[in-house]
C-alpha cells in the first residue's frame, strides 16, 4: 500500500508502507523523501522496492478551482474582482503547478499592493522566475532523453498527440512505444496536462524559460534536409506496410510479400538479411536486420500497388498513378544521395513535395491504426 501527499512547495513527499506476504508482529514503516524531479525516475526503477512493490499514483497539477480557493484563502480582504484576476493569472502562468502557484501567492502577499494590477502581477512573476531559476534549471535538466526530445517539438506547438510523440521519439532514435511514459512524465513534472486525448502545455513560466534557451542548430543543406525527409517517409511506409500485411495475412505475410516482389528479388532480400548478422565483426552484439529494412524503396511501392495489397491501400490515394508518381519523384533522389551524388535543385524540390505529401497520407493512416488498436484494447 502507498500514500502520496502533495505539499505546496518545491518538494513532493511520498510515504511507502513496505509489506511482506506473511504478516509479522514487529514491522517497520519505510518512508522515502524525494524531490519532484527525481521521484518519477525513482518510481520507474525496476530494481527498487518502490518500482516493484508500490502502487503508482502520479501527481498532477492543481485544478483551476484549487487556485481560486487558494487565492481567496491568501487574500481574504480582497474583492472578488481582484481575486478572479489573481487566480486567472496564477493558473495561466503556473498551470496549477503547486510549487509555483504557492510562490506567486507568497510574492504577491509580500508586496501587499493597494490594488492588484497587471503590472503588479507581472512584477511578481518576474521576481519568482528570477529567484527560482535553479528550480527551472532542475526541471529542464531532469527531463529524460525521451521527454527532452518531445519538449523541443512541444515548444513549437500548444498541444501534441500521442501519435506525434511516438513519431518524435522514432525520429530521435528512441523507443516510440514509450510515448505514454512521456505523457506521464510531462504531466508529473507539472508542465503539461492531458485534454481531449491531446497533451497540452501548462506552466507558461517553465515554457517561457525553456524556449528562451532554444538554440539554432547549424543550417543544413537542401540535400541533407531532403535526405532526412526521405528517411522519415521510408520508415513510415515500412511500418504501415508491415502492419497492414500482418493484419491481413497473419503468419503468411512474408510469404505473400515474396510472391509480390518476385523470387529473385526476395532471395536478394533474404541474402542481405542473413549477411547483416556479420556486418559488424567487432561488435559484441549480433543484430539481424528485419525483412522490411532490407527492401529497396521500389519494393515498398510494389507491395502497395500489387493486386494482393492494393485493396488495403487504395483508399489512401486517388488511384495507383498518384502513388507511383510520388514514389518516382523520390526513388532517383534517394539512390543518388545514397551514393553521395549531386542532385539538381529542381529534383530536390520535387522529392521534397512528394515526401511531404506521402508522409502526411501514411502518418494519418498509422494514427488511425493506433487509435483503432487503442479502442480494441
Amino acid at each position: 500500500m502507498s500514500w502520496v501527499i502533495d505539499f505546496l512547495g518545491d518538494f513532493r513527499t511520498t510515504y511507502f508502507l513496505c509489506y511482506l506476504a506473511n504478516p509479522v508482529q514487529n514491522f517497520s514503516i519505510a518512508m522515502v523523501f524525494a524531490g519532484a524531479q527525481h521521484l518519477y525516475a525513482f518510481s520507474l526503477d525496476d530494481t527498487s522496492p518502490i518500482g516493484s512493490r508500490a502502487i503508482l499514483w502520479h501527481i498532477k497539477n492543481l485544478p483551476k478551482t484549487a487556485i481560486d480557493a487558494l487565492a481567496k484563502q491568501a487574500f481574504p480582504e480582497r474583492v472578488d474582482a481582484e481575486l478572479v484576476e489573481v487566480a486567472r493569472f496564477i493558473w495561466e502562468r503556473s498551470g496549477g503547478q503547486a510549487g509555483l502557484a504557492a510562490k506567486l501567492l507568497e510574492e504577491l502577499a509580500s508586496m501587499s499592493p493597494p490594488q492588484v494590477t497587471v503590472e503588479v502581477l507581472l512584477t511578481a512573476e518576474a521576481t519568482v522566475s528570477r529567484d527560482n531559476r535553479g528550480l527551472l534549471e532542475n526541471w529542464s535538466l531532469s527531463l529524460t532523453p525521451r521527454a527532452r526530445a518531445v519538449a523541443r517539438d512541444f515548444c513549437e506547438n500548444d498541444q501534441i498527440s500521442l501519435t506525434t510523440i511516438a513519431a518524435v521519439l522514432r525520429d530521435a532514435k528512441l523507443e516510440p512505444l514509450l510515448a505514454p511514459r512521456v505523457v506521464e512524465e510531462l504531466q508529473y513534472m507539472g508542465i503539461a496536462d492531458e485534454l481531449h486525448e491531446k497533451l497540452v502545455r501548462r506552466n507558461a513560466i517553465f515554457w517561457d524559460y525553456y524556449e528562451r534557451l532554444k538554440f539554432e542548430g547549424a543550417k543544413i543543406s537542401s540535400a541533407q534536409e531532403v535526405w532526412s525527409l526521405i528517411e522519415t517517409t521510408e520508415l513510415s511506409m515500412r511500418d504501415l506496410i508491415k502492419k497492414k500485411y500482418d493484419a491481413v495475412f497473419g503468419r503468411k505475410a512474408e510469404e505473400v510479400m515474396s510472391t509480390v516482389i518476385g523470387e529473385k528479388a526476395w532471395a536478394g532480400i533474404q541474402e542481405t538479411k542473413a549477411k547483416s548478422k556479420n556486418s559488424y565483426k567487432y561488435s559484441r552484439e549480433v543484430v539481424e536486420r528485419d525483412t522490411m529494412s532490407c527492401m529497396y524503396f521500389g519494393h515498398l511501392k510494389d507491395l502497395m500497388i500489387h493486386s494482393r495489397g492494393w485493396p488495403h491501400f487504395k483508399h489512401m490515394f486517388r488511384d495507383k498513378r498518384e502513388l507511383e508518381d510520388r514514389v518516382n519523384a523520390i526513388t532517383p533522389v534517394r539512390n543518388d544521395r545514397a551514393h553521395f551524388s549531386e542532385v539538381p535543385e529542381k529534383e530536390l524540390d520535387r522529392c521534397r513535395i512528394a515526401c511531404d505529401d506521402l508522409s502526411v497520407i501514411v502518418d494519418r493512416q498509422l494514427e488511425e491504426l493506433m487509435q483503432d488498436g487503442a479502442e480494441l484494447a
